[in-house]
């Protein structure tokens, strides 16, 4: 809900959680261009991380292919 009520966030979409991940993707105004991210947060021992790519030149599904394979490494 956060991501959700942001200001000045354009086109937010938030995947249902699963398996102690949640996906979430927006666009938003930056020097007079699109700057589009999808980011994923990962919850592992009791910490919350988060990976993003960001580009104002590729496209949502390139960047959630990006994020898509972000995983913790063994602690």
């Amino acid at each position: 809900e956060t991501v959700k009520a942001a200001t000045g966030l354009q086109n937010v979409a938030v995947d249902t959680p699963a398996d102690n991940r949640l996906t979430y993707r927006f666009s938003r105004e930056e020097n007079d261009s699109s700057l589009y991210e999808s980011c994923v947060a990962l919850y592992s021992n009791q910490q919350i991380y988060t990976a993003c790519a960001a580009s104002s030149s590729a496209n949502m599904a390139e960047l959630d292919a990006v994020v898509n394979g972000t995983v913790l490494a063994a602690q």
